[in-house]
């Protein structure tokens, strides 16, 4: 065999060799493909079958399985197209709800609070509640008060109002007055509220312990409001009614005119005379229902009680009774003490003058010794 022989045959086996190794890497390459196209579909069939893992429109999603499959991917070396570039949603972050958030706000001169959620009161709020004495108060309020407490049996024992305040500006909503009560308040609590032209209501509140709810140990009132404006809080007690009364005679002759009087402790009590005899029942006496009574002694009723009933609400009261006696004639006196056409002797009686001088004027103070012997 020549040389020339030897070189092709040489020639054509390593040309073969070359064939041979391009068809395997060929075949790997396809099948290489092959695979990744196989798990890129199965990566999105689950992804369509979640449902809830890529969400459209803002929602949040997980790409974290496909991140790992491109991974797996490029550590093969294979390069390749592409896919659609999805938009990846914007996540939102969640807001944080202001609108529940209990704003407290005090006024520290006074101790008044008020409380309501933020979006009624914002948290920057400056609130102010001023005292305001009794004479503070608009025209007529505190006569206004006392007109609606007496009307259900009640008179004020102590009180404290105050021009709470936001700079002016209004609650938008609902919120709820803290006013604190003394501890030495015992009685009917009212909480009031007036406007700027003292008009009066009675506002509706409970009592509450702070103690149970606060930790300043102090004891509240509390009502709620939409509107700032005059408000106070009353301790009122229960009217205690009294009466009593008197005479202008303690005694008096048949014909004398008898006026009796009345002392009661509360205006608006209905009143009622009321009489007895010695033996019998209490009686009205028709017509007579103020506070005095006037009427002619006489030999019919010379032995009559009297007495005033005062009825205030749930109330009624009596005076104690009084009798007027009867004033005794000179012959009754008499008879009294020497008994009826009785006799008696006589006495010796001698009048003489104790002053020296013998002529006196008008007004002058005489001096005269009465002496008598029986």
């Amino acid at each position: 065999m020549n040389k020339r022989n030897l070189w092709t045959r040489a020639m054509a086996f390593a040309l073969a060799a070359v064939m041979i190794l391009t068809s395997q890497t060929v075949s790997s390459m396809g099948e290489t493909l092959s695979l990744k196209e196989s798990q890129q579909q199965d990566v999105l069939s689950g992804e369509e079958d979640r449902g809830q893992d890529i969400v459209q429109n803002g929602s949040t999603y997980d790409e974290e399985g496909l991140a790992e499959e491109n991974t797996a991917s490029d550590s093969q070396g294979i390069t390749e197209s592409e896919p659609a570039a999805v938009s990846e949603p914007v996540s939102e972050q969640p807001v944080e709800d202001t609108a529940d958030q209990p704003v407290d706000l005090k006024d520290e001169t006074t101790s008044v609070r008020v409380t309501g959620d933020s979006g009624v009161l914002p948290a920057d709020t400056v609130m102010t509640a001023e005292a305001l004495a009794a004479d503070r108060l608009p025209e007529g309020a505190s006569d206004a008060i006392d007109t609606s407490l007496a009307g259900e049996n009640l008179t004020v024992q102590e009180s404290a109002f105050y021009d709470i305040n936001m700079n002016g500006a209004q609650p938008s909503g609902t919120v709820r007055v803290w006013v604190p009560i003394p501890d030495e308040w015992n009685g009917v609590l009212d909480a009031w509220y007036i406007d700027a032209e003292g008009h009066v209501q009675n506002w509706d509140a409970q009592t509450y312990n702070a103690e149970e709810t606060r930790a300043d140990g102090k004891r509240y009132y509390v009502f709620d409001t939409d509107h700032f404006s005059i408000y106070g809080v009353t301790v009122s007690q229960e009217k205690v009614l009294t009466v009593s009364i008197s005479s202008n005679r303690e005694s008096a002759f048949p014909g004398d005119q008898v006026t009796l009087s009345s002392t009661v402790s509360e205006e608006g009590a209905v009143l009622q005379w009321q009489y007895k005899t010695k033996d019998g029942e209490w009686q009205n006496i028709p017509g007579e229902n103020s506070t005095s009574y006037s009427f002619a002694y006489s030999e019919e009723n010379e032995e009559y009680e009297y007495r005033l009933q005062a009825a205030l609400g749930d109330q009624t009261v009596y005076s104690d009774s009084l009798t007027i006696t009867r004033r005794l004639t000179l012959r009754e006196t008499a008879e009294l003490y020497y008994g009826k056409n009785g006799t008696q002797d006589t006495a010796n009686v001698s009048v003489r003058l104790e002053e020296t001088d013998t002529s006196f004027k008008a007004g002058d103070t005489v001096t005269m010794m009465i002496s008598y012997s029986l």
